[in-house]
Order: C-alpha cells, then sequence, then structure tokens
C-alpha cells in the first residue's frame, strides 16, 4: 500500500508514526530504528497526527481508557492521542503508545487528507477533507463537533494552528487553510466563520501549508500546483506557548540573528527532499537537495527536537529519516567557507573583436590527485592487455585473410608488364614461343605490335594462345 502520511511525537524525538492505504497504524522509533507497534483501525489511512499535549483520562468521555507511560510501562493519568483520517472519510482516534480505540469520529464522509491537534488553553482537533469543509473537534468534551468552516473551492489539502494570541476569538486561536484551488483562508474554529483580517503579524504553532508568504519562494519557475506536496518548518527559532504559564514564550535565539527566521523542508513529486530558509520569500531562493525516495514524497515533519526529519514516500512504500545539522538551537551552525576568488586577465574575447575578462580555469597537478586504487589499477591494465591483444590478433587475421585473396585470384595484369618475358623484354612478344606449342604461333615474333597483321588476333596476355 502507498505511504501517504507521518506524524512526529510532539515531545519524544525517538517516536513517530505513519501510515499508508491499509487498515492499519505503525508507531517507530527512530534511535533504534525498530518498529515498536502496529495494530488495525477499521479504516483506510491518508492522514496521521499526534496530540499536542497529553489529554487527562476521564472515564465519562473516553471509558476503558488506562494511558501508559512507554519506557516504563506505568500507569498515569493522562496520555497522548493519535488520529487517523480515512481515504474514504472518517476519523479513528488512538492511544499514543497502545494504539487502543477510544473515539470514531463519522462526521466527514470523504478523503481526510489533514489532521491538525492545538494546545491549551483549549485543545482541538481539525480536520481537512474532500467534503471541501474543515471540521473542528473539542478534544477534551470527547471529540464533540465544534464547527464546520464553508468557503474553500476545492479539498482542503493542508491545515495549521496559530499561537493563543487572540483575546477577542472565543477559542483565542485562527486557524488557516489551503485548498486544491490554491486559496489561503482563516477561520474562527469555535464559530467556523470566515476571518477577514490580515494575519500577516500573526505567529503560527506549525506552518505545514504550501502556500503563504513565507513558502512563496518554494515554488520554481514553470512548477505545476501540485508538485510540492507538504512542507514543514522546524521549531528552533520560533515562538512557543507555554501552557503553565498560559503565555507565548518568544524563540531566545533564531536562525542568522534574525526574528523569527528558521528554516523549512519540502517534499514534492519527483522524490526530492529541499531545505530553505524560513522564511523563504525570494523567486528562485537557494536551497539544498536530498535524494532517497524512488517515488513521489507525500508527507514530510521534523522530530520535535529538529535532529532528524521524517518522510513518506508514495507508490515506494518507504519512510526515510534524515539526520540536520546546524538547525537546532543548541547546536552551532557549520563555519561557511567562501569560494576562492577566480583568477581572471583582461584579454581579447571573441576572436579579437572585442576585450573583457578572461577568467582561468582551475588547474590539477598530478601531485594533487588522488592515485587510483591497486584494484582499479590493476584492471586497467589487464583491460589494457586484453585490448593490444585483440588488436594484434585482428591484424594478423586481415593479414591472412589478404594473402589467402592474393593466391585464389592469381598475378594481376598491369601496362608496366604487358609483354614481359625471363629476358626482361618489353613491348614484344620475343620468347613467348618457348613457352606456347610453336605449331599454333604466327611466325612473327620479332615485329612489334603495332607492325602485326590488321587481322591477326593480339594475345592479351602472354599465356594466351592466339585464335
Amino acid at each position: 500500500a502507498d505511504q501517504y502520511a507521518v506524524a512526529t511525537h510532539p515531545s519524544d524525538p525517538d517516536v513517530f508514526a505513519s501510515c499508508a492505504e491499509a487498515d492499519r497504524v505503525f508507531l517507530w522509533n527512530s534511535g533504534e530504528r525498530t518498529l515498536t507497534r502496529t495494530a488495525p483501525v477499521g479504516l483506510v489511512g491518508r492522514s496521521i497526527c499526534f496530540s499536542a499535549e497529553p489529554i487527562p483520562a476521564d472515564d465519562r468521555y473516553f471509558p476503558n481508557w488506562a494511558p501508559v507511560n512507554r519506557k516504563d510501562g506505568t500507569r498515569s493519568n493522562s496520555g497522548h492521542h493519535v488520529a487517523v483520517g480515512g481515504k474514504f472519510g472518517k476519523i479513528a482516534i488512538l492511544d499514543g503508545v497502545t494504539l487502543q480505540p477510544l473515539v470514531e469520529l463519522k462526521d466527514v464522509t470523504s478523503a481526510v487528507d489533514d489532521l491538525k491537534y492545538c494546545g491549551g488553553p483549549r485543545a482541538m482537533l481539525a480536520a481537512a477533507s474532500h467534503d471541501i469543509v474543515v471540521d473542528v473537534y473539542d478534544v477534551h468534551k470527547g471529540y464533540v463537533h465544534l464547527s464546520r468552516c464553508r468557503g474553500h473551492m476545492a479539498s482542503v489539502t493542508h491545515l495549521d494552528w496559530s499561537l493563543p494570541m487572540f483575546p477577542d476569538v472565543p477559542g483565542q486561536r485562527i486557524l488557516q487553510a489551503t485548498c486544491a484551488a490554491c486559496e489561503l483562508l482563516y477561520w474562527d474554529p469555535v464559530s467556523g466563520e470566515q476571518v477577514l483580517e490580515n494575519q500577516r503579524d500573526a505567529r503560527w504553532e506549525s506552518w505545514t501549508c504550501t502556500q503563504g508568504f513565507p513558502v512563496m519562494g518554494v515554488w520554481e519557475d514553470g512548477s505545476d500546483r501540485t508538485d510540492i506536496n507538504a512542507v514543514a518548518r522546524a521549531k528552533s527559532g520560533q515562538d512557543t506557548f507555554d501552557a503553565n504559564k498560559n503565555t507565548v514564550v518568544e524563540a531566545e535565539r533564531c536562525a542568522g540573528g534574525l526574528e523569527r527566521a528558521g528554516y523549512l523542508v519540502t517534499a514534492d513529486d519527483f522524490g526530492k527532499v529541499k531545505l530553505f530558509n524560513y522564511p523563504c520569500v525570494y523567486n528562485d531562493a537557494p536551497y539544498r537537495e536530498y535524494k532517497g525516495h524512488a517515488s513521489h514524497a507525500m508527507s514530510i515533519r521534523f522530530s520535535c527536537d529538529d535532529r532528524r526529519v521524517f518522510t513518506a514516500g508514495g507508490h515506494d512504500r518507504a519512510v526515510l529519516q534524515f539526520k540536520t545539522k546546524g538547525i537546532r538551537q543548541d547546536e552551532e551552525p557549520p563555519a561557511y567557507t567562501p569560494p576562492p576568488e577566480p583568477k581572471r586577465t583582461w584579454g581579447p574575447i571573441d576572436g579579437g573583436k572585442a576585450y573583457g575578462w578572461i577568467e582561468e580555469a582551475p588547474s590539477f597537478s598530478q601531485s594533487k590527485r588522488r592515485a587510483p586504487p591497486k584494484a582499479a589499477a590493476g584492471a586497467a591494465s589487464a583491460e589494457e592487455a586484453l585490448r593490444l591483444k585483440f588488436e594484434a590478433e585482428e591484424a594478423a587475421r586481415l593479414k591472412e585473410e589478404k594473402r589467402l585473396q592474393d593466391l585464389a585470384l592469381g598475378p594481376k595484369p598491369s601496362n608496366a608488364n604487358y609483354g614481359n618475358t625471363a629476358a626482361g623484354a618489353t613491348g614484344t612478344v620475343a620468347n613467348l614461343a618457348t613457352r606456347t606449342n610453336k605449331t599454333n604461333l604466327v611466325d612473327d615474333s620479332d615485329k612489334p605490335l603495332t607492325a602485326m597483321a590488321p587481322g591477326a588476333p593480339k594475345p592479351r596476355y602472354p599465356d594466351d594462345k592466339p585464335r
């Protein structure tokens, strides 16, 4: 089954989950590179995500649920949930450790392309589907349906929550969503009404939407609107929300010393993973490219500590993890070494028609070149010996064929040797009678050819007999 989605744990960097177009969910340990647990969910998976914060256990809303710690297996009062969106509708809520089924939501009747949890002070779950709507659920009340956001022109593909910094909004958060028609709309998650105010100064808990001002530079010239399947922003350098203090905590350190600067990764239809600066607002923005997938990459996510990047391939059915360098806040970025200045001289160009700067091509001496391995050198010498042997055999074969051909055809006539005899006479047929029958010859051997009778036949070759 094709791999469609991958999700990372919000607090454990070694845990991530994946789902494919099958009725199973997989929990993985990225540090040990092993499969931790798998279980059926009763639907064909299309999207998956972890809850942003632990959900408290409540027998009224989640009966028979006993959350446990992943590392020691002890009982706990709260635990993370895993939401799985189906290809043909429905949403399954599972325990984040044991994959125990908890709730099944049936409000969605078509494919669920994206799911996102938000944290406190009011935990909510948003689902983007092909119903061209966004459904919002109240998590702490047993996933009761809060609102349905209508207004997109096509199937909704990606979602993101803002940080809780809007006192005039009941949920204190704004929800942004993009659709297949390249619309970027903002919503009030509690009322379901569209927010028409400009949100350029809003701070977002995550950024996975493929459209928007901070990611407009990831699109290359001539690219199709479906070429990039997923994007993900690193958490380093971004503001966060402290649920205990109920305040927004600003980032202590940002990339390059710029406010809200960080890093962004993309996954596209060509199986490539690209790393950009964030925000990425320039045309033809610089990036680093990484390969590994044999098919289109459908989903991409950073781990909670930004040490790894996880990708889900489509038809190749693979989940890859990449190790990052210089992205985390506690890691010094690699030193930048500028390239050497090119050597150039002023001289004639275009055959002397004009003058300009001529850059010298870098030259590498033999001493700087790495010597080939002994095995490679031995193979090269053996190959050269075989080539020389083949050429010698081919030359001998051609010479023998020419000799046999000459023996079969005999000596070829020529004007210079016409009439030659053993004595070396030329121009006459002297001594011709010594090699032929004397009774059949005409007695004019001492006469030149031009003086012979007109009616007498002229021999073309010395061995021919006159008729």
